[in-house]
């Protein structure tokens, strides 16, 4: 029995970004007008990320894309090797760390999102909206 409390034992906040920052080779962006983008890195497919230490915060992330009808990719959890992590955002729109119970339900889970976001930006294009 896991005793995973929704967030990440040994990575919070800024800790996190550099940890994912250093597995990325990428560059910290974060900060509270960053639109959701913590850290850019060099890919074309997927140009940045938003880096959450727990479920909850990434629930919040979610529901705030779903509103703005914009889906950034999110790595939750601690980081993976950089091409894992590239291949399984570009799958799913996300990369859940390996300690996080249930991490392949919730990468579909976050797939499902990534596809409401588009759909309803979409529609509300084809309506003129």
């Amino acid at each position: 029995m896991s005793n995973f409390r929704g967030e990440s034992a040994d990575f919070v906040g800024q800790e996190l970004e550099e940890a994912y920052a250093a597995a990325f080779a990428g560059e910290i962006k974060g900060g509270h007008h960053d639109h959701g983008r913590d850290l850019k890195i060099d890919d074309q497919e997927v140009p940045f990320v938003q880096v959450k230490s727990s479920l909850e915060g990434a629930k919040q992330f979610f529901r705030e894309s779903l509103r703005r009808e914009e889906f950034i990719p999110i790595c939750i959890g601690e980081p993976g090797t950089k091409e894992e992590m590239i291949t399984t955002i570009k799958r799913f729109g996300a990369w859940v760390g390996r300690e996080i119970p249930g991490r392949e339900a919730i990468m579909v889970k976050v797939a499902q999102v990534r596809e409401l976001c588009y759909n309803k930006s979409r529609l509300l294009e084809e309506l003129g909206t």
